[in-house]
């Protein structure tokens, strides 16, 4: 893409009479006479592009990038022009919730961000700000002109628009911070955003920025309007005859919509029942009609509360004939259907029922009511309790088939012959064993505890008869028949049965101390070390004397310490032990380089103003002999010695396009040539 480039060239002379001298008596004077040249060339620039840099309890923080084709080509200034400037052009930040701006140690430009603060508040890592390249206040400066109110309301969380009277910027001078160029990445960061989420998610920023870079054969470009947002190019309908066209989108989603037959953006056309609509409620078609009570669309029937499909104005039953023939009559609901039961009867069929309860039977009597026909009951009465017919037994509780009234026992005989006893339930069946019985047998226990055993002693209690026992006693921990046991500490074998240190020393019989005879504690008796052992200080013996000090002054050879011993020296060391270099002040000076001598408190010592003036008296003859010479112009003017003439000063200095005001414009073209000679 061709593009017009603009590019100032400045010519500067500064020349003193006075350079090399102190800087309180320094001055300069500086000519700068600028011209502008119209170059062209292809542009390197690609675009603005974001990254998302964290994601934090403070929001998404994105990072804004000017992207390059050439790792040469360096960012100048993002700007505004004015309302009341030449080419007027605003700037806009904004956010879809609100920016992150960190309270406590936050700033509006990159560069005065303090890094080394960032360990210890973690927050500061996520403030918002503006730059070019810059990230801390390690990095070049970056500096602002006309940014006060925007900062104001950036700083409250909100985004901002310059498009006031007056042009506003953030700008580097070129060529003074390495940053602004694009490098290998071609990229070079304008800003870090924290947008805070909300419910609908992370925030996002936008951007409509002008910015302002130089190319490495000098070209000066200038890039209006450059549109970014962090959610991604905006999308929608581009089709210009579609309903819901969005002149905002730059590529299409494919959501475009038109108008049907209908008139309606993005209806379905005519597909209804009547066209661009259904058939009104209650009607049944497109021209009114209703469904009449037998559900003929458009039909006179008024009703039919049968809904038999017969109109009730011609029906002969407006309801429901029955079983039994009759309209809404209750049907066959009687004994017999449509009648009711014959009085007398048992059925519908003329039946009655017999002696015998049955219905159509044929028995005549049931003397006994036991409903069995007489001439075929077995016993016309009752049965007793033995089951006699008309017997006289009243009970027979146990059902042995004898009366109760004549039984010896009523119920049932146990095994031992007693009526309703409990059985063999002892331990000899009918009885218990005898006292001092050991079993039904008449047999005792022995000594054993064993039930007529033989055994008659066992003193030792240990279940072994007496005559059969081999120790009749205890054996003692090392297996001998009622034995001492072990020595106390070793084992039956005389083992100790505890020596951490398999020194053959019992742990209960160790001794502890230091074992080491170089220690100054050595104990000869010990048999343990203790780690108590203590040593002389290398260079000392056990009782502090030094072990080597060559000077005999009381002080180690290895705890010398050199310095110098003359209290009248700037650098003198009242711990130096030996003597080493020392420093003296300049004559006329003090240690601290401050003057001896300065009786009109100028900074220059008394001794260096002759000099000084000499210095001066110099530089006078000099401007005297120019003007005597006649290169010595009046005021208002300047002379150079290059063209040797004099020139006018501008009498609105720094108004670059001669439009009559300093703006931005002005500060674009004095940044497009900062740090070039002037031919």
């Amino acid at each position: 893409m061709m593009k017009i480039v603009y590019s100032m060239t400045m010519f500067c002379s500064t020349n003193s009479p006075l350079q090399g001298h102190a800087s309180a008596l320094r001055t300069a004077m500086i000519f700068c006479f600028s011209f502008f040249a119209i170059t062209t060339g292809f542009s390197q620039y690609v675009g603005l592009e974001s990254e998302v840099h964290a994601e934090s309890e403070y929001g998404t923080t994105y990072r804004v990038y000017a992207v390059f084709e050439s790792s040469f080509d360096e960012v100048q200034a993002i700007y505004s022009i004015g309302t009341s400037e030449t080419g007027s052009v605003s700037l806009e930040l904004g956010v879809t919730t609100s920016f992150f701006q960190d309270a406590s140690f936050g700033a509006d430009l990159g560069s005065s961000i303090f890094g080394a603060l960032m360990a210890s508040f973690p927050s500061l890592a996520y403030d918002s700000w503006l730059t070019i390249g810059s990230e801390t206040n390690t990095d070049p400066v970056v500096s602002a002109l006309g940014m006060s109110d925007a900062f104001a309301v950036f700083n409250s969380g909100q985004g901002f628009v310059l498009d006031g009277t007056v042009g506003s910027s953030w700008y580097v001078l070129p060529g003074s911070n390495p940053l602004a160029l694009a490098g290998e990445n071609g990229k070079v960061l304008l800003g870090q955003f924290t947008a805070t989420d909300d419910a609908d998610g992370p925030g996002h920023v936008t951007c409509d920025w002008n910015l302002q870079w130089g190319d490495a054969l000098g070209g000066i470009h200038n890039e209006l309007g450059q549109l970014l947002n962090t959610e991604g190019e905006p999308t929608g309908c581009t089709d210009a005859t579609a309903c819901n066209y969005d002149s905002v989108a730059t590529e299409d989603d494919g959501s475009c919509l038109y108008t049907d037959a209908c008139g309606i953006c993005g209806g379905l056309g005519a597909i209804y029942d009547c066209g661009c609509s259904d058939i009104p409620a209650g009607d049944c078609d497109c021209d009114g009609n209703a469904l009449d009570a037998l559900g003929i669309c458009g039909g006179s029937c008024a009703a039919d509360a049968d809904s038999d499909g017969i109109c009730d104005d011609i029906d002969e039953c407006v309801g429901t004939i029955d079983a039994c023939g009759i309209c809404n009559g209750p049907g066959a609901v009687y004994d017999c259907g449509c009648t009711a039961m014959p009085a007398g009867d048992c059925d519908c069929d003329g039946n009655e029922l017999d002696a015998a309860g049955e219905c159509g039977g044929s028995c005549t009597e049931d003397a006994d009511s036991d409903g069995i026909c007489d001439d075929i009951d077995d016993c016309i009465g009752s049965f007793d309790a033995l089951g006699v017919c008309n017997g006289s037994c009243l009970a027979d509780a146990d059902n042995d088939g004898v009366c109760d009234d004549i039984d010896d026992c009523i119920g049932t005989t146990d095994a031992c012959g007693i009526c309703n006893g409990p059985g063999a339930i002892y331990e000899c069946g009918c009885a218990d064993i005898p006292a001092g019985d050991c079993d039904c047998n008449g047999n005792t226990l022995d000594v054993l505890g064993e039930c007529g055993g033989t055994c008659t002693a066992d003193a030792d209690d240990d279940g072994i008869c007496d005559d059969v026992d081999p120790c009749v006693g205890q054996y003692d921990e090392c297996g001998i028949c009622n034995g001492s046991g072990a020595v106390a500490g070793y084992d039956c074998d005389g083992v100790c049965l505890f020596d951490f240190d398999f020194d053959g020393i019992c742990d209960e019989f160790e001794v502890a101390g230091c074992t080491y005879e170089e220690a100054c504690n050595y104990a000869a008796d010990a048999t343990d070390d203790d780690g108590s052992c203590t040593y002389a200080a290398t260079g000392f013996a056990c009782n502090g004397d030094c072990l080597f000090d060559e000077d005999n002054d009381g002080v180690c050879d290895q705890n010398e310490i050199a310095g110098c011993q003359d209290s009248s020296a700037c650098n003198y060391d009242s711990a130096a032990t030996e003597a080493g270099y020392c420093a003296y002040a300049d004559l006329g000076y003090d240690c601290d380089g401050d003057c001896l001598n300065d009786a009109d408190q100028d900074g220059i010592c008394d001794e260096d103003e002759a000099a000084l003036q000499a210095a001066i008296d110099n530089a006078l003859e000099v401007l005297l002999a120019t003007i005597s010479n006649g290169n010595y112009c009046g005021d208002g003017t300047v002379w150079v010695q290059e063209t040797s003439e004099c020139v006018p000063l501008d009498e609105c200095l720094g108004d670059f396009d001669n439009n009559g005001n300093r703006g931005t414009d002005d500060l674009l073209l004095f940044l497009s040539v900062f740090g070039e000679a002037c031919p």
